[in-house]
Order: structure tokens, then sequence, then C-alpha cells
């Protein structure tokens, strides 16, 4: 993820930057799971408005996972809200004759 043209207030005037988010994937890295985060400074110019640009390097995989997590969590919730409702009895069926 990146975002960019964020302005920060410093004691020395304002500053422009732009923040760098990567994930750590490497299946033998020691680092798999941290993020590595990126600060770069840009020259101040003319405001401009934060942005996030979306990253096409970022693997298929992580946006799929987080949308996994999103519909575990929504199948938790509805399961949950059925377990604690209150349970309606059949009312006895009547039995006809021909």
């Amino acid at each position: 993820m990146e975002v960019r043209n964020l302005t920060l207030p410093l004691e020395e005037g304002l500053q422009t930057l732009s923040i760098h988010v990567r994930p750590v994937l490497g299946e033998g890295d020691s680092a798999r799971g941290y993020f590595l985060v990126l600060f770069d400074a840009t020259p101040t110019g003319a405001p401009t408005e934060a942005t996030r640009v979306p990253d096409p390097t970022e693997p298929i995989a992580r946006q799929l996972e987080a949308e996994l997590i999103r519909v575990k969590n929504q199948l938790r919730t509805t399961h949950e809200q059925h377990e604690h409702r209150p349970k309606r009895s059949k009312p006895p069926t009547k039995s006809c004759r021909l």
C-alpha cells in the first residue's frame, strides 16, 4: 500500500511525505508476518491532497485472504444470532382421514 502527499507540521515547517507499506511474505523469512514501513520525504511544493495508490504488485492471495476473514466473521455472527434466537415449537399435526 502507498499513501502519497501527506503533510505533517514539524518545528521546521510543513513536510510532505509518502508512506509505503510492504508485507514480508518470504516463506523462510524470520520476519514473515511483519510489515516494512518506509517514509519518503518529498520536496515541499504546492499543497496537494493525500492519495492512496493501489499497489498492482500486491498478490491476489492477500485480497482473497482478507475476503475470507470477512466472510468467516460474518458467518460466525450469523451463527451466534441463530443460536440465541428463541426456538419455536411446532404445532401438533392433525391426521387426515379420507
